[in-house]
């Protein structure tokens, strides 16, 4: 097919399916599923590749990622990422950004997907008012693919009342957070992910430990890198 949705879940991506659900005949619906979904997240894609007629699911695995590449961080101690470890010896911990996490397990697995697809249009819940976000915009060309992004210039209230009219679903976790649930094993994005892991507290015990116990190795790391800096301002 030559136009898929690229769904992630939350509301955003909701938006946009129900916005084109008199063109759901002509689109592939698109979920790539890293292998650290929150149960809630693989429910609700079940549900939605019940009710499209086109649903391709992508895997990949961050969780052995992380174990070859490294945890993902928001600030980056050099010494415990693949080439620092080199020049300053093995360690426990080993770390790499968030974009090189992001990259290898989302980004690059759904570009390579499209273009075996052969898929000219690219439609994504993407809005100007997310911090995180592409520089790509409604309607721009990239390698002949065009990106259209429907709801580019809604508010998150917009996104919401539109979702209520049409009788749409909304996950309950919107009812406590204001994204979408990411990986459960992410250490990083904690400007925003913080809320995330207090969701989890006591919805999903172990996980929110793993990661806690994590976040708790990582802070270590980063303290000790940071002194020297104190040192000398």
């Amino acid at each position: 097919m030559e136009t898929a949705l690229q769904f992630s879940g939350g509301k955003d991506s909701l938006a946009c399916l129900h916005l084109m659900r008199d063109r759901w005949d002509d689109i592939l619906v698109v979920w790539l599923n890293a292998g650290a979904a929150f149960p809630e997240t693989l429910d609700q894609m079940a549900r939605v590749a019940e009710e499209v007629p086109h649903f391709l699911e992508l895997n990949s695995d961050v969780i052995a990622d992380i174990g070859a590449r490294g945890w993902p961080v928001d600030v980056l101690p050099i010494a415990h990422t693949t080439v620092g470890r080199l020049g300053t010896g093995e360690k426990a911990l080993k770390l790499r950004s968030w974009a090189e996490c992001c990259g290898a397990n989302f980004w690059l697995p759904m570009h390579q997907a499209m273009r075996d697809c052969g898929v000219k249009t690219i439609i994504r819940g993407q809005r100007n008012a997310e911090h995180y976000k592409s520089p790509v915009r409604d309607g721009d060309v990239l390698d002949g693919v065009t990106y259209r992004f429907p709801i580019q210039a809604w508010t998150d209230k917009q996104v919401l009342a539109f979702l209520r009219e049409r009788g749409v679903e909304i996950p309950a976790y919107y009812d406590e957070l204001r994204s979408s649930l990411d990986c459960w094993c992410c250490t990083a994005y904690l400007d925003t992910n913080a809320a995330q892991l207090r969701w989890m507290k006591d919805r999903h015990q172990e996980k929110h430990a793993i990661v806690q116990g994590k976040l708790r190795e990582i802070a270590n790391a980063t303290a000790a890198a940071l002194a020297p800096f104190r040192e000398v301002l």
